[in-house]
């Protein structure tokens, strides 16, 4: 089955990526163009990952070269989804100072 959805990886609740979640069975491939669009924080990957572990569905990103059915994808999986974490996390940080910066300078004025 194909699914394509449009909604922000930082979305925690997306109905097309639970409908699709849903419908996976054992010896299932789940498979995606990128991790970021899936999740944006290793805890969220990790309990998509661990979900469809338990379920003997494999997971592979298309653009991250990920297979975890592979000890290498797996190994991977861990680091890129760490990666993507703290890259999320800097663009929040940079969002947060920019709005700062523009208070403090709207305020001195």
């Amino acid at each position: 089955m194909l699914f394509s959805e449009k909604e922000s990886g930082g979305k925690e609740d997306r109905k097309v990526l639970k409908k699709g979640l849903d419908q996976l069975q054992q010896g299932d491939t789940f498979v995606i163009y990128k991790l970021d669009r899936l999740a944006r924080s290793t805890k969220q990957l990790d309990e998509i990952h661990e979900n469809l572990e338990k379920r003997g569905v494999i997971f592979v990103s298309l653009s991250d070269s990920i297979d975890t059915n592979t000890a290498i994808g797996k190994a991977m999986f861990g680091m890129i989804a760490v990666f993507a974490a703290r890259e999320r996390a800097t663009d929040i940080a940079k969002g947060r100072s920019t709005i700062y910066k523009v208070v403090n300078e709207a305020g001195a004025k």
